[in-house]
């Protein structure tokens, strides 16, 4: 599927992999990150996992791409609410004077960005999140299956046993307003700091820049963490 193929392309080149070295951290043959690239296959949802993981990214970022409004690097994210505490006051105003020299060139402060409300149950089984999310919103698995164009059997699988391709997912994400990211893994795209302006930066930043200047970031993040160890 196009939509998954040319983003999976754009990551790994961005990541600065080839395919024989994806292949093999994902632990899978050259072939198959091919055939991921042309859209003749389309990865399984462990493999979509181990994706995310070694790239340090959000599954919505993986699929959407710029069409992403979740956070989008976990790694990045992850180290600023780090240094959200008092004694880090210091790395937060250089890291903040960093991404403002960005603001003036390209970057909008005021972009908006979208962040998952609070879903109480929700577990590492997307099959469980299905069932969960269906009975949080008091509908019939007919009446979701007829939300999404889909039979109640198919439905059913979604809730057991089965992974809904790509597109489905995203249409199932859209529904109930909640990432695609937080109903694989129950990890919710939702950071909230203690800091709100250094917070509100960091994930404006998170949506406008490049990787490169985010792997910039995350260097200078984790220097200054280890700075005062």
């Amino acid at each position: 599927m196009k939509i998954f193929s040319d983003n999976f392309k754009y990551f790994r080149n961005n990541f600065g992999y080839t395919q024989e070295q994806l292949a093999k951290l994902l632990s899978l043959d050259r072939i198959t990150i091919t055939n991921y690239e042309s859209g003749k296959a389309n990865p399984s949802m462990p493999v979509l996992k181990k994706m995310i993981e070694l790239f340090g990214i959000s599954l919505d970022y993986l699929l959407l791409n710029e069409n992403c409004q979740y956070p989008k690097s976990i790694k990045l994210l992850i180290l600023a609410k780090n240094l959200d505490l008092s004694t880090y006051s210091e790395a937060r105003s250089s890291i903040e004077s960093i991404i403002n020299s960005f603001w003036s060139k390209k970057l909008n402060p005021e972009i908006n960005y979208k962040l998952d409300n609070l879903v109480d149950s929700l577990t590492n089984s997307f099959n469980k999140n299905m069932k969960e999310l269906r009975n949080q919103k008091n509908i019939t698995q007919l009446q979701l299956a007829q939300n999404i164009n889909i039979s109640r059997t198919l439905l059913n699988q979604y809730e057991t046993k089965s992974f809904p391709p790509i597109q489905r997912l995203i249409e199932l994400s859209k529904f109930f307003d909640l990432s695609m990211h937080a109903m694989i893994s129950g990890e919710l795209l939702s950071f909230d700091f203690d800091d709100k302006f250094f917070g509100k930066t960091i994930l404006s930043a998170d949506q406008q820049l490049s990787i490169e200047e985010k792997k910039n970031l995350i260097n200078l993040m984790e220097a200054a963490i280890n700075n005062q160890k």
